[in-house]
């Protein structure tokens, strides 16, 4: 087995097959996280995250490609429920209407995405009513803040209302 140690990026070759121990440039939100304020948010919010992100380093073939973090999974503790969640990141989609049995057409439509802003994951799903008004959206955008924290911004928009924007500051426990 040949190991090879460039600039703090290492390549293990065995049997021909290289694998790379390099990281994405894109911050990593895996762990177990608390947070910090939970009396201050409403009762919806999560106190509690379980975060990991999936590092993708080869193509569809098998070959090595430069890493980076293809989804995201969330298990989010409210109260005594826990919610599961897995995004896709860099993937976007939805949903349209169609035309009940009836022959009438249904005008609703959602909306989801994931992607980097930079170093901020921007999580978002919108859903929309007839004449493509917003009817409910929301936002979270992650980064890490002082020492380490993970500060998490929601904003949760309904129709007819003014968005609603907390900001949630996690430490990892």
């Amino acid at each position: 087995m040949l190991v090879v140690a460039l600039f703090g990026l290492s390549v293990i070759e065995s049997g021909g097959v290289f694998q790379t121990s390099a990281k994405p440039k894109q911050p990593d939100f895996s762990g177990s996280w608390t947070l910090q304020e939970p009396e201050t948010v409403p009762p919806n919010i999560a106190t509690t995250l379980i975060v990991k992100q999936t590092i993708t380093d080869r193509t569809i073939y098998g070959k090595p490609m430069t890493p980076w973090y293809s989804a995201i999974e969330i298990e989010r503790r409210v109260g005594t429920e826990t919610r599961s969640e897995r995004h896709l990141i860099g993937v976007g989609g939805g949903t349209v209407g169609g035309i009940r049995e009836d022959g009438t057409p249904v005008d609703h439509k959602t909306e989801f995405s994931t992607h980097w802003d930079g170093a901020r994951l921007v999580l978002k799903t919108a859903t929309y009513s007839p004449a493509d008004s917003l009817s409910s959206g929301h936002q979270e955008t992650w980064s890490f803040g002082d020492k380490g924290r993970l500060v998490v911004v929601v904003t949760d928009q309904a129709s007819g209302l003014e968005p609603k924007t907390w900001t949630l500051v996690y430490r990892r426990f």
